[in-house]
Parts: C-alpha cells; structure tokens; sequence
C-alpha cells in the first residue's frame, strides 16, 4: 500500500474530528451573537446614563443659577418678592432670638424653682422623707381652688359654707 493512501480509519478519524470542529465553531458563533446583543445592550444603557447625566447636569446648572440669582439679588423678581424675603429673613432671625430668649428664662425659672424647693426642703427639716416639690404644690392648691369653685357652683352657698368650715 502507498502511504499516500488513507485508510477508512484515518478517513473516519478525519470525518469526525471535522464534525468536532465544526460543532465547537457553530457554539463559537452562538457564543459570539450572544456576547453581541449583550454588548448592543451595555451600550444602550450607557447611552441611557449619558443622557440621564447630561439631564441632571443641566438641571444642576439650573438650580445653581437660580440659587446664585436669590443670593444676589435676581433683578427679574418683582421688588414686591425680594421685600418679602428680606422681611422674611428678619422675621425669622427675630423669632429665632425671641427662642433663646425663651430657653434662657425656662432656665433661669428652673434654676430658681430648685432652689425654692431646696430652702422650703431646709426650712421643713431637710429630712428625705418631707421633700416637697413647689410646682407639684402649686398644681394641687390650683386644682383643689378649681374643684371647690365647681362644687360651689353646684352646691348651695350654705352647704359650700359648712364644707369648708369642716374642711379647715
């Protein structure tokens, strides 16, 4: 036989690694469309942010402008508008000192109720057991005023008379 000449082995053995070869280049191409559309896809998207991007720049750009325009005075807005900001803005920083004002004088009351209590606490004995609260005191004498008032008004005069007289 002449080595020039193939065997049915070696033209089976050909057959069928040109059938592997071509199976692997019908999946390359699978795989390569698949990678394509994903690609189209990424680059929609991208352009989808680019635009997105470029949107919230201008708008960025917008409120800048009408911000940096409120600041320095915008000559567009009526006078009647910038008056009223301005007197806004004072109005605003006289409530906001009016506030201080407020929390400094609740704690300057504060500070002197604590003292009140402790001196009434020194004058009654100091002992643990007898600390008495003014402001508790105040609202309990203001409540027993608000209840004899009521009952007065629903009892007769003579009745809330001879109350009273028993009760002290």
């Amino acid at each position: 036989m002449q080595s020039s000449k193939r065997s049915e082995g070696d033209w089976q053995g050909l057959v069928s690694e040109f059938l592997v070869c071509k199976r692997k280049l019908e999946s390359k191409k699978e795989a390569l469309l698949i990678l394509s559309k994903e690609l189209d896809t990424c680059q929609q998207e991208r352009d989808q942010y680019k635009l997105m991007a470029n949107q919230l720049r201008e708008r960025h750009q917008g409120l800048k402008k009408k911000y940096r325009e409120l600041i320095d005075g915008d000559t567009s807005l009526p006078p009647e508008k910038c008056n009223q900001m301005e007197e806004m803005e004072h109005n605003m920083k006289a409530l906001t000192d009016e506030l201080q004002d407020v929390k400094a004088e609740r704690n300057v009351f504060r500070e002197k109720a604590y003292r009140l209590n402790m001196e009434l606490n020194h004058i009654l004995g100091n002992r643990e057991a007898r600390i008495i609260d003014v402001d508790a005191l105040c609202m309990e004498n203001r409540q027993v005023g608000q209840s004899r008032n009521h009952h007065m008004c629903r009892t007769s005069p003579k009745r809330f008379l001879t109350n009273s007289i028993v009760a002290f």
